[in-house]
């Protein structure tokens, strides 16, 4: 028994729109999907916070993606050794873009009793690529001081100042 089939053909012109934007994404998650969103925290007892970063869209050149503190004494960076810098290096290329790199933001622990820092994680971006000449991206980190608080009194006639590290309380007496 013979089988015969019959296939049409026909032309579709198909056009794909490619709205990719070029740019650093931070995420807090390894896979890339959480993108960030606030500020963090670090202590002066140890609590870091691990983020992820990679590219878009696939580079033409490579791209480094430097990171640097705004307050060493506060937190510093750490990719793997050595740890603890002031300013770290991520590479991508065109191998590479779409696979995170994982940075860790270290809380350091001062002498002082300074209170509760906020300071930032600043990118700079360099390439050859046209499209990541420029990109900034700036997380918002806060360390938490593990410093014990003290109160200094002070006995001005009825009047009872109470002064703290982060501000002064006036108490007046009667």
């Amino acid at each position: 028994t013979a089988v015969t089939t019959t296939v049409s053909t026909s032309a579709a012109d198909v056009s794909i729109l490619d709205n990719d934007a070029p740019g650093v994404r931070i995420t807090t998650d390894a896979a890339g999907n959480t993108p960030i969103t606030g500020s963090f925290i670090t202590t002066e007892t140890g609590t870091n916070q691990t983020f992820y970063a990679r590219l878009e869209t696939q580079p033409q050149d490579p791209v480094s993606v430097y990171l640097a503190t705004t307050e060493s004494a506060e937190g510093l960076l750490q990719k793997g050794t050595p740890a603890n810098q002031e300013l770290i290096k991520l590479v991508f290329t065109k191998d590479n873009w779409q696979t995170t790199q994982a940075f860790t933001v270290a809380g350091q622990d001062d002498p002082q009793d300074d209170g509760n820092i906020e300071y930032q994680i600043l990118t700079t971006v360099e390439s050859d690529d046209f499209n990541y000449r420029e990109d900034l991206v700036q997380l918002e980190v806060s360390n938490y001081n593990s410093s014990p608080g003290t109160l200094d009194l002070q006995l001005d006639s009825n009047t009872l100042n109470s002064y703290q590290p982060n501000g002064r309380e006036k108490i007046a007496l009667s």
